[in-house]
């Protein structure tokens, strides 16, 4: 037999295997962002996954033993979300955030019996949106909060599988908001990714800890370009450390350039033009419900803490705090919602200001900026057409604007790098999506020298999951295989070993589907 036919038999390719729906049909059941994985697999070959039901807002748990499903487990209160799951040396560990008069506490349960029971839930801190890793007894936790006035990133570590901890540390620095923490751990070295707007955009930044979390070194910035980079995934395996996160750095235009287009149509049919802002952050007046709601809630939530220290009565408003959540999901019409927020604003004894103007991240200022100046041409437009201007050149205008604006706002692609030396050094970024639109939320996984990626993308005109895998490190990678095919959208996978969860929309609901991905042998 030549060598070459003995490669081609061995060529490895991927197939993935039917699809499994994890939750209950009647649920509405999320899964978290990628930076916080939702699926682990224990050395004893038991897969253990964990959601969260909108409905009510509870965490979810489900363990599969020789490839057997057993029963899902309830193991937080009402008004939970987010949960992130880890494996350790004998320990499950699922952590969450759930509110409690307006705040948001972080949540732990651990189980020392491979899932089968859980201790009570304990609190790690004041925070939301945590993700957690293990290595042997090594446990690292890492959250967002905001005491200070801005998104900051805090961790705990344990030594002893989750048992105790210690205390909680700021990561990241004052005054720049830091985002959406990963962490991974092996052995002694703990790893710690996120998005960080010292720069003015969004960066990938990260650091590393060579003593299991006791102490770490100084921030290192991976992504450098002028485009925002988001919502990181870490996984670690010896020297090499590798991350997987999401990209605007593609797209041949961005949103102030978009806007700019914009301005030029108001200038033709003689409308008067400011510059376009740029940044994250961005000034805006709350003009619509939906704005207003959202401007409701910042000044409410900033109030909340205030008010209790004065003797505000947590049985008071911690009802009104679930009956907003209940409006949330599915959502109710944004009149509902304000009338709830209202309630919530007189409750605290906080004024709202129509004309206030807020710093909002920069999607939804652009899209109050846009609307606005869309009105005002529409407005401005029969004037001008019967001064003699040619309808068909603004038309022409505006459906260009509308073309680039869609490309800044959706041309994301998932990227990767490694690192050969825990975190010192980086290889170049790595392209691994390739689809016109979006292409958000990879969830990256070591299994011995394989790497497996997931994320979703709109390539199919709803977003559907697509998979890749490295065997070498990341230095080559499969083809992009897809995973879903269910009738509605999929989104927000979680990826462990060669298993993949992720959840899909049918009817209106979401539940939770799972996939294992085997390797085939190709004869040729």
């Amino acid at each position: 037999m030549g060598m070459k036919h003995l490669l081609l038999i061995l060529l490895l390719t991927i197939s993935p295997a039917a699809c499994q729906t994890l939750s209950a049909p009647a649920a509405n059941a999320l899964l978290s962002y990628n930076f916080a994985r939702c699926i682990a697999v224990d050395d004893a070959g038991r897969v253990h996954v964990t959601w969260y039901e909108t409905d009510r807002g509870l965490v979810k748990y489900r363990r599969s033993v020789n490839g057997a499903w057993h029963d899902e487990v309830v193991l937080s209160g009402p008004d939970a979300a987010c949960p992130a799951i880890a494996v350790g040396a004998g320990e499950v560990l699922v952590a969450w955030h759930e509110t409690t008069s307006g705040r948001p506490s972080v949540m732990l349960r651990r189980s020392t019996d491979g899932g089968a029971t859980w201790a009570a839930a304990s609190s790690l801190a004041s925070g939301a949106h945590v993700s957690i890793a293990a290595s042997g007894q090594r446990v690292l936790a890492a959250w967002c909060a905001s005491p200070e006035g801005q998104s900051e990133i805090y961790a705990r570590r344990s030594v002893d599988g989750g048992r105790t901890w210690d205390a909680a540390r700021r990561m990241t620095d004052l005054p720049h908001d830091s985002w959406v923490p990963s962490v991974a751990v092996d052995g002694e070295n703990g790893y710690l990714a996120w998005v960080d707007l010292r720069d003015g955009n969004e960066e990938e930044y990260f650091k590393r800890s060579t003593d299991g979390g006791r102490t770490w070194g100084p921030d290192t910035r991976v992504t450098r370009n002028p485009a925002n980079s988001w919502a990181p995934s870490v996984a670690a395996r010896g020297d090499d450390v590798y991350l997987a996160w999401f990209d605007q750095c593609d797209s041949k235009v961005d949103c102030a350039q978009a806007e700019e287009m914009l301005n030029e149509a108001m200038r033709m049919v003689g409308l008067p033009t400011e510059p376009v802002p740029t940044g994250v952050y961005q000034e805006m007046r709350p003009a619509t419900p939906h704005q207003r709601c959202e401007a409701k809630w910042k000044i409410a939530s900033a109030a909340i803490p205030g008010w209790l220290e004065k003797g505000g009565d947590p049985s008071r408003l911690q009802p009104q705090v679930l009956q907003l959540q209940a409006l949330m999901d599915p959502p109710a019409p944004d009149a509902q919602k304000e009338e709830k927020l209202d309630e919530i604003l007189r409750l605290l004894g906080v004024p709202f200001n129509p004309n206030m103007k807020i710093v909002s991240y920069y999607e939804a200022a652009i899209r109050q900026r846009i609307q606005d100046k869309v009105e005002k041409i529409q407005r401005a437009a029969p004037d001008w057409v019967r001064g003699g201007g040619d309808p068909r050149r603004l038309d022409a205008a505006l459906k260009s604007f509308m073309a680039r604006l869609t490309e800044a706002t959706t041309e994301w692609e998932v990227y990767f790098q490694r690192s050969t030396d825990r975190g010192a050094s980086w290889s170049k970024p790595v392209r691994l999506s390739n689809a016109a639109g979006l292409s958000q939320r990879p969830s990256i996984a070591v299994e011995g020298n394989t790497l497996h990626v997931a994320w979703f993308d709109g390539r199919e005109g709803k977003t559907q999951i697509y998979y890749r895998r490295s065997n070498d490190g990341g230095r080559s990678w499969s083809p992009e295989t897809r995973l879903s095919n269910g009738p509605g959208d999929a989104a927000h996978p979680s990826v462990a070993g060669s298993h993949v969860i992720w959840h899909a929309t049918v009817d209106g609901r979401s539940h939770i589907e799972h996939a294992r991905i085997s390797r085939k042998k190709t004869d040729s």
